[in-house]
């Protein structure tokens, strides 16, 4: 299927679910959700505070993929997201090409890669590994970090978007996360 007719699906059940009066959920629900959901296909969860965006920001989690090994296996974290239509994202792939193992922009069109800086692919393993991002609106810096924490495997500089929300998720395949954590400077519009 070409990636003009791919739809994605963004959910925002955990983040905007807890939204109506008196709603709420407990960690144990909420992975419940968040496991019906990655059995019904969806591909990015939108996990977090409601209406909360950031600017700058470090993002650190553990992520351990749940699919068997090809070369776009992968994992992705979203961020300076405005709507389905204007957003970055960072696609940990096994194998680095023009559509993987990159940092994109989607900007009312397909998916740009805008990075300066990759590796030949991400080393996926049965195990735990550590990601972390880091953004800077001012330069507009863009650098992350998969399991060594001292040097980037990927990096881009883009000024468009300076604020957003923030989701993790996965492409093609399924991944699990834990230890989220977000640091970030609250901004808006």
């Amino acid at each position: 299927m070409s990636d003009k007719r791919r739809i994605v699906i963004f959910d925002t059940t955990l983040r905007d679910g807890e939204q109506s009066p008196g709603a709420s959920m407990n960690l144990h629900e909420k992975m419940e959700v968040a496991q019906a959901l990655r059995d019904l296909g969806v591909d990015v969860l939108e996990a977090g505070f409601p209406i909360a965006s950031v600017g700058d920001f470090d993002l650190e989690a553990k992520v351990r993929s749940t699919c068997k090994p090809y070369p776009h296996q992968d994992a992705c974290l979203v961020f300076g997201y405005q709507d389905p239509v204007h957003f970055y994202y960072v696609h940990l792939g096994r194998k680095t090409d023009d559509h993987a193992n990159q940092v994109f922009i989607v900007k009312d069109a397909p998916r740009t890669k805008i990075s300066t800086r990759t590796t030949d692919g991400t080393p996926w393993t049965d195990g735990w590994h550590k990601v972390r991002i880091v953004r800077r609106v001012a330069d507009g810096t863009i650098a992350v970090y998969f399991d060594d924490m001292k040097a980037p495997a990927m990096t881009a500089t883009d000024k468009t978007f300076t604020w957003g929300r923030v989701g993790l998720g996965s492409f093609d395949d399924t991944a699990d996360w834990a230890d989220v954590t977000l640091r970030g400077i609250k901004a808006g519009k």
